[in-house]
C-alpha cells in the first residue's frame, strides 16, 4: 500500500523514496517463519518406575491413564510395555487367531461364543470373517 502510494507519482527520485519506505517497515509483523518449535527429549523411565507401570498395566490401567501419571505420551508407554514382553490388550488378531475364527465359525459355533473362544469381541469375529470373504450367517438364527 506504501510503495503504490509512492510509484503512483513518478518523479526521479521514486526508487529512492520507495527504498527508504521499505527499511521504515516493522518487520516484526511479516514473521516467515513462524516460532520456533520446542524440541522435547524423551524422557527416560527408571527401573522402578518401568516396574510400576508394568504393573499398573497388569492390574487393569490403560495406556492413557500411564501416559498421563508419567507425563510421556502413549505410544512411549505402549514401546516400553511391548520391551518388557507385556502382551497389549485390544491388540490386532494374529493370522493363527483368524484361522482358528474362521475354523470354529465354520463349525457352527456364532460370532459371539468363536469370539469368546479366541479372546476378542463378536464385531472382532465378524470383521474378520469379512475381510477373509468367509459368508456369515444371519445374527439371532438358534447358533450354538
Amino acid at each position: 500500500m506504501v510503495l503504490a502510494r509512492l510509484f503512483s507519482n513518478s518523479t526521479p527520485l521514486t526508487l529512492t523514496r520507495a527504498l527508504s519506505a521499505y527499511e521504515a517497515l516493522d518487520r516484526t509483523s511479516f514473521n516467515v517463519r513462524g516460532p520456533r518449535r520446542q524440541i522435547h527429549r524423551a524422557k527416560r523411565l527408571t527401573p522402578c518406575q518401568l516396574t510400576s507401570l508394568v504393573e499398573a498395566y497388569l492390574e487393569g490401567a490403560t495406556v492413557y491413564e500411564l501416559a498421563d501419571r508419567l507425563g510421556i505420551d502413549c505410544r512411549t508407554v505402549s514401546v516400553r510395555l511391548k520391551e518388557c514382553g507385556v502382551a497389549m490388550r485390544r491388540a490386532s488378531p494374529t493370522p493363527a487367531m483368524v484361522e482358528r475364527m474362521v475354523h470354529l465359525y465354520g463349525s457352527g459355533l456364532s460370532a459371539k461364543k468363536t469370539g469368546d473362544l479366541v479372546g476378542v469381541s463378536a464385531d472382532t469375529v465378524l470383521s474378520h470373517l469379512h475381510s477373509t470373504n468367509v459368508a456369515t450367517r444371519p445374527p439371532g438364527r438358534g447358533n450354538l
